[in-house]
Order: C-alpha cells, then structure tokens, then sequence
C-alpha cells in the first residue's frame, strides 16, 4: 500500500494550520508545506467537505481549523483521500480471491493482522500528535 501524494500534502496541511493556528493563507500552506500551488485548492475542498477546515475569503482569506486537531486521527485524514486503506484486495468488501479461499487463506490472514496493526496505528495517532 502506498497513499498518494494528494494524502501527503493534506496531512502537512492539516500540521501547517494546527502549528500556526488562525488563519492561514493557501500561498502560506503551499510555501511553508512544501504543496504544489495546484494541490491547495483541491485539499481544502476535501477538507472543508469533510468538516476538519473552514475558509475566510478576501485579502486576508485563508483557511483555518474547525475541528480539534486532538480530536482528528491520522487515520481520518487519510481515509478522506485513499479510495482504499486495506493492504490487499482480499480485504475489500467483496473479498475478492482468485483462488475463492478467502476463509483459508493463510496469506490472508497475515494481510488481516496487518492490516488491524495499520489501522490501529493510524487511528491512534492525532493530528495534534503530529504538530508536537
């Protein structure tokens, strides 16, 4: 598994406004985090969607949290922009097995404790964690 690079840049967003609080300009987010100018607009939307950011148009627009970065995982950010987060397609919904062993599988069972160990990881850690 591996996150886009769209993931990356939401969660050094979601860092950026946490460790500079208030209003923070997308020129500020895209410089200071390292974001392509182009991601900007399309993270915020997502974020502001989801409930985690909110923006203030004008000259001295930018955008700022509206939820607590203690309160938002790591996990909830990356779910926000991976169409999956299961490490095989065994693991999807439809459990999909080119063999039709997804009850025996010992290579999926393996996948499963991964991906609980992930997940539990992810969800375990704050943005606030992060910011530190």
């Amino acid at each position: 598994m591996q996150f886009k690079l769209t993931t990356d840049y939401a969660l050094r967003t979601m860092i950026l406004l946490t460790s500079k609080g208030g209003i923070v300009p997308a020129g500020v987010i895209a410089k200071e985090g390292g974001i392509a100018q182009n991601y900007v607009p399309k993270i915020v939307k997502v974020l502001k969607d989801h409930g985690y950011i909110d923006a203030v148009e004008g000259i001295k627009g930018g955008f700022y949290l509206v939820a607590d970065p203690a309160d938002i995982t790591v996990y909830d950010i990356v779910s926000c922009f991976e169409a999956t987060m299961n490490v095989n397609r065994c693991l999807e919904d439809d459990r999909f097995c080119s063999r039709n062993a997804t009850e025996t599988c010992l290579v999926r069972k393996l996948y499963q404790q991964l991906q609980e160990d992930i997940d539990s990881r992810l969800k375990s850690m704050t943005i606030a964690d992060l910011a530190k």
